[in-house]
């Protein structure tokens, strides 16, 4: 993973590893059986080292801006390979996932699903997604 030439500030792309957009954000939210549970084993800068908890695969993510000093070893987060996803305490991160073993299958029945599928915002000032059914109870 090498990192990109962006300053964090001023970053406008909505490329893996980057800001989300509203609409990453949206479809997110609608296929939420495409999460794995992770933990994070090793955090360098931008880069995090992750180890799934029940699928066999040990992923790394990258972001534009640094996440080890938010997100260090111990850390459990979740991961949507499909939508290039970082589910952690803080919010969805739209990150570059290297190592993964592929999107989770879609469902037989997607509409089993309705119940789970939740809704999410963009922070304008971040670019990171906020999803309505996760937020602290501080941010709410």
């Amino acid at each position: 993973m090498t990192a990109v030439s962006c300053s964090v500030e001023t970053c406008g792309s909505y490329g893996p590893g980057h800001r989300m957009h509203h609409i990453h954000s949206r479809l997110t939210g609608e296929s939420p059986w495409g999460w794995r549970d992770a933990q994070v084993v090793a955090a360098d800068g931008h880069v995090l080292h992750l180890a799934y908890v029940v699928a066999s695969g040990r992923p790394r993510v990258w972001h534009h801006a640094p996440l080890a000093p938010q997100h260090p070893p111990g850390t459990l987060v979740r991961l949507h390979e499909r939508h290039s996803v970082l589910g952690a305490p803080r919010g969805w991160i739209h990150i570059s996932v290297e190592n993964g073993v592929g999107p989770v299958p879609d469902p037989d029945d997607p509409d089993l699903w309705t119940a789970e599928q939740t809704h999410g915002a963009v922070d304008l000032a971040t670019g990171t997604g906020l999803a309505w059914d996760h937020l602290d109870e501080e941010e709410q």
